[in-house]
């Protein structure tokens, strides 16, 4: 129904939801409301992700493809009302605990600038659950959480789409952007380092330094999927 605002906004679903689900007369249920994020059913639904993930990690570890107590490694999880975000984290503090894994994997979430306005990406725009945000905020569990901007994660999006074959919507990219992101961040960190070094002997030679290192020849975006730059300069 067109003139029913019901639905609209993520507050105004779950406030119909909840009265879909309340007793009738007779103090029978005939729905049962189901929180997106804010309900530890659902947190220890996602929890299950984050033991594929381990599960994965342990997987390779056996192979010698990485040291789960030395190597530095990093999960970036997407937020939105964090309760994926909250169940990844348990799983990984659970590794960490039973000795599985080191302090050096570390999980950060990954949010768009702006929160829950101003963004196209919709699947993450609401406030943080009171329950995911108990875990959240405990650095034993999150190290942080970084931001990316909407054309951040556009970026990502259509590389996700044209490099990689895999269509996925802008809250399924988060992610991947934000780990594209500090990628970027850390290349450009070397570079800076390596620069330094050869300016050092640059003076000592009595040699013009070079220029600083910009990082708009370093940090490419759209590889392979140009194909659609012109759908995404129009939208942006």
């Amino acid at each position: 129904n067109p003139n029913d605002p019901r639905g609209d906004t993520l507050a105004t679903s779950m406030d119909y939801a909840q009265e879909a689900g309340e007793a009738d007369e007779d103090g029978k249920y005939t729905n049962h409301f189901i929180h997106p994020f804010n309900q530890v059913e659902v947190i220890a639904g996602q929890y299950t992700v984050g033991r594929e993930i381990v599960d994965s990690l342990l997987e390779q570890e056996k192979f010698g493809h990485v040291n789960l107590h030395a190597d530095p490694i990093e999960m970036d999880v997407a937020i939105g009302g964090g309760g994926h975000a909250a169940g990844v984290a348990l799983a990984v503090k659970e590794a960490k605990d039973l000795g599985k894994m080191g302090n050096n994997v570390k999980v950060r979430g990954a949010r768009v600038e702006g929160g829950k306005q101003n963004t196209w990406c919709d699947g993450t725009a609401t406030d943080i659950g009171d329950l995911p945000m108990l875990i959240l905020s405990n650095k034993a569990y999150v190290e942080g959480v970084d931001h990316v901007t909407d054309r951040e994660l556009a970026d990502a999006m259509f590389e996700l789409t044209g490099v990689f074959n895999k269509m996925a919507e802008p809250a399924g990219s988060l992610s991947y952007a934000l780990a594209k992101k500090r990628a970027g961040a850390q290349r450009m960190d070397k570079l800076r380092s390596e620069q330094v070094d050869r300016n050092a002997t640059r003076r000592a030679q009595g040699v013009p330094e070079e220029p600083p290192v910009k990082p708009t020849l370093y940090i490419a975006t759209f590889t392979g999927a140009n194909t659609a730059r012109h759908i995404y300069d129009r939208y942006m």
